[in-house]
């Protein structure tokens, strides 16, 4: 019997990792609904075989945005059902606190209002 951390998963996969030798994910990773920054776009191919650039030049092809890119952006339809929501139910108790530390209007406050938001 080989030892765990060489054993292959069921469909031959990469090597099985026991959970504690996983990288942790930060709590920035873990936002929900954090959008991927934008790419920069890639420098033209300069038609030589070699180089960071090689490579036959062609044009980019323009691809409609993936439905999963648009996770987060709100509909029309959510929007007002927020806002309607907004207005019978009133603010929550935090966004109320939040409110009242931007009245005040200092540098601290505004930082503190930030940190409290990410909570």
């Amino acid at each position: 019997l080989k030892p765990f951390w060489l054993r292959r998963c069921p469909a031959h996969g990469p090597p099985v990792v026991p959970s504690r030798w996983r990288r942790r994910r930060s709590s920035a990773e873990m936002v929900v609904g954090k959008m991927p920054k934008a790419k920069a776009p890639k420098p033209e191919r300069t038609g030589l075989a070699a180089g960071l650039n090689k490579g036959f030049i062609v044009t980019r092809r323009e691809l409609p945005t993936k439905p999963s890119h648009r996770k987060g952006k709100l509909s029309a339809r959510t929007k007002l059902i927020r806002e309607v929501v907004r207005e019978v139910a009133g603010f929550a108790p935090y966004e109320r606190r939040m409110i009242e530390l931007l009245k005040i209007g200092s540098a601290a406050t505004f930082k503190r209002a930030l940190k409290l938001a990410k909570k």
